[in-house]
């Protein structure tokens, strides 16, 4: 009978702890995040913050919105927008966080023929999404909080 090698049992044993090791906690702060409305202006917009909670640095990842009105989005011309970024950048929608840092990112939207009457109105018409770079949702969020700048 042939024993197993003890490298065999190293093998596996390396194997089962890189798999258990620490990893990236990315999310999106809650409490930073939330949609602007500017009537004078006609504005729309969406400030988010992603944050790395652990110590190690995380993968690629994506930022996106969705938005959830009918109305808004036919304005907009699509219901799924990316964050760009990193303008003039080769990969302009991706970033990679490092240990227990954050990003903030905002986005304005322009629409056409239709704006919401009052910021109660886009309560809840965006959700923002933290994707992989295999596109698969990390994190997601729809937004509750609306800023109105009053011009």
């Amino acid at each position: 009978m042939k024993r197993p090698s003890i490298w065999a049992g190293l093998t596996v044993t390396a194997a089962l702890l890189s798999a258990c090791g620490p990893e990236a906690e990315v999310g999106i702060k809650d409490e930073n995040t939330y949609a602007i409305y500017d009537e004078d202006a006609e504005l729309l917009g969406l400030h988010a913050v992603f944050e790395n909670a652990a110590e190690m640095p995380s993968d690629h990842v994506y930022a996106a919105y969705r938005i959830n009105d009918s109305e808004i989005a036919e304005a907009a011309n699509s219901d799924y927008f990316r964050f760009n970024l990193n303008p003039g950048q080769e990969d302009e929608e991706r970033i990679m966080l490092d240990g227990r840092e954050q990003f903030a990112v905002s986005d304005g939207l322009e629409l056409s023929d239709y704006f919401p009457e009052n910021s109660e109105d886009i309560e809840g018409a965006f959700t923002v999404l933290l994707l992989s770079k295999e596109g698969e949702i990390i994190d997601e969020l729809t937004i509750d909080r609306v800023s109105e700048i009053d011009s």
